[in-house]
């Protein structure tokens, strides 16, 4: 559990720092269906899953102010939203209208 929290922390801090650097990518490169941080950022939901709701929700907020491409803050919000609902599959439309709502207008201003 140590190094979850250890390996959480390490990955949220790169998550601001890539808010600092994207700004300086070109558009192609900041658009990109794969840009090259995309494999990070899903680990990284990974493990906030395994940490649990908390956990998953102060990772979205941070991803909001981090990530540019739409396809994987597309990505994030569907698997939170699954996530958020694992016990009733009803509600994943739901979170996506609530809790994740910030990372749903991000991907539709793009």
């Amino acid at each position: 559990m140590r190094s979850l929290l250890a390996a959480y922390r390490v990955g949220m801090l790169a998550l601001e720092t890539l808010a600092r650097r994207v700004h300086d990518d070109r558009p192609q490169a900041k658009y990109a269906r794969n840009p090259p941080y995309g494999e990070d950022v899903k680990w990284l939901l990974r493990v906030a899953k395994k940490l649990g709701t908390q956990y998953l929700h102060q990772f979205c907020i941070c991803a909001v102010n981090s990530i540019v491409s739409p396809f994987i803050l597309h990505d994030v919000a569907i698997e939170s939203a699954h996530y958020l609902s694992r016990n009733n599959p009803g509600l994943v439309m739901q979170h996506l209208r609530s809790a994740l709502l910030p990372l749903v207008q991000k991907c539709q201003q793009m």
